[in-house]
Parts: C-alpha cells; structure tokens; sequence
C-alpha cells in the first residue's frame, strides 16, 4: 500500500466512535477481531486484496477478546495507525491551551446566568458570543452554524436537568468540547 490515506484530525473523535459501533456490531461473532478488522479496512476504503493481507497482520496485534478487553478506543486505533500508512490532516485551528479553562469558566457563567425560560436559541447565542470573544479568528464563521446546532441540542437535552453545580461544570465542559469539535479548534497551542 503506497499511497497515504488521509484523515482529518477534526474527524478522529468521529473514528473512534466508528470503531466502537464496528466492536458492538460483531462481538456476537465466531471471530470478533478478525470481523472487526474487516469491517473497519472496508470503512477506511482499503481495496480488498490489500485488506485480505492486512487483516491477518493487524488481528494479531488486537487483543484476543477483542469486545471484552479493558483497551480504548484510541489503542485499537494506533493498531491500525501502526500498520497502515495513514496521515492526519490538520484540519483544526490552535488556540491556547488555557482557552480551553477559560471558555468552559464562560460557558458555565452563561449558564449560572440562564434562568427558565430561557430559549435554548438565545442560550446557544450568548455562548457562541463568549466563545468568538474569547477565541477570536480561531473560531471560523463558516464552522458557527454547527457549533450553534450542537449547542442548542445539548441545551435542549441537557440543561434543565442541571440542577446542581457538578452538573451545570459537568455541561459547561461537555459545551465546551462540542465548540471545539463542530468549530474544529485544538486546545493545544502555546
């Protein structure tokens, strides 16, 4: 296999949920590993004769109970990293590391501030303007319209059964984490 398959780094936590739906499909199987590694060459695009060769080299390295193994997600996944000639696109914008405890500080100010019954619309709103003060031009205007849809819905599922401060800090950082992936921004610069 020459050429390089390319993954967005915005989308791993996407993959590795995708490897976890794969895991859940086969663990009722007479080869669970060797099932999951097929499933999931097939998912990457890897033409068939090139998977038939892989699976073997691969199921070798995944843990013989493979649905029973106390291995996350992100072992199964260097596996495969390991084995395959797979780059990661850089799709994310950096921002500060200390962002990050700053926006999930606001986000919870937001929510601290909202009171029934308030619109999860106009909720997501203010959150999206602390986050755009606090990150500027790291949070692109073509990502706001998914970042605003993964807030509102974790609003609407989430936020009126916050009643207590573990909760609301529980949210805050689950808010957070949904602004940095729909926005694709990495908490991870200097």
């Amino acid at each position: 296999m020459s050429s390089p398959i390319v993954l967005r780094r915005s989308s791993r936590q996407a993959i590795l949920w995708d490897l976890h739906r794969v895991l859940d499909e086969v663990a009722d199987s007479r080869a669970p590993r060797r099932r999951f590694v097929e499933k999931f060459l097939e998912r990457l695009r890897i033409a068939p004769g090139e998977a038939k060769r892989l699976v073997a080299e691969i199921s070798a390295r995944l843990p013989e109970d493979i649905a029973n193994a106390d291995v996350g997600m992100d072992a199964y996944l260097r596996v495969f990293e390991e084995l395959l000639p797979i780059a990661w696109h850089n799709d994310m914008a950096v921002a500060r590391a200390g962002h990050r405890d700053a926006l999930r500080q606001r986000l919870r100010a937001v929510l601290d501030g909202t009171q029934y019954p308030a619109s999860p619309r106009a909720v997501s709103a203010e959150m999206v303007a602390a986050a755009r003060e606090l990150l500027g031009p790291t949070l692109d205007d073509a990502a706001l319209p998914g970042v605003t849809a993964a807030l509102e819905a974790l609003i609407v599922s989430e936020l009126w059964r916050c009643r207590d401060e573990a909760a609301r800090t529980l949210l805050a950082e689950r808010l957070a984490d949904a602004i940095a992936q729909e926005g694709r921004v990495a908490f991870d610069g200097p």
